[in-house]
């Protein structure tokens, strides 16, 4: 099984049951990233340092942290959303170099959520 391949409403339940661990879900996404030219603008500091922490929430939910719905689930998003210090050019040369320094609601949210954000 490709963990990169898992339809996105199966990924979770994979992570959940153990049947694929954060950590080679997320380096199976970056792999198929860095070899596909242009698919991400940008590689975000999470998924340059990886899931941090993630695998011990998923095996120790008896810790009393909540595990959201996206727990370990690496996503890129469009570069239109501002990302708090990741550069974010909008497909645009006149954005080329901004870093926005405050989060979209979308990025927010999908971090809540437990979303590992590795590019846009």
């Amino acid at each position: 099984m490709k963990p990169e391949l898992l339809p996105l409403s199966n990924v979770a339940d994979a992570l959940a049951s153990g049947a694929v661990s954060p950590e080679a879900l997320l380096e199976a996404s970056l792999g198929r990233i860095r070899a596909r030219t242009g698919a991400c603008t940008v590689l975000t500091p999470d998924g340059e340092r990886g899931a941090h922490g993630r695998e011990g929430r998923r095996s120790a939910p008896a810790s009393g942290k909540p595990l959201g719905p996206l727990d370990g689930v690496p996503i890129a998003l469009k570069d239109i959303f501002c990302m708090e210090g990741v550069e974010t050019p909008a497909a645009r040369r006149s954005c080329a170099g901004y870093a926005p320094p405050y989060d979209a609601t979308v990025v927010r949210r999908a971090q809540a959520g437990g979303a590992i954000i590795v590019g846009s």
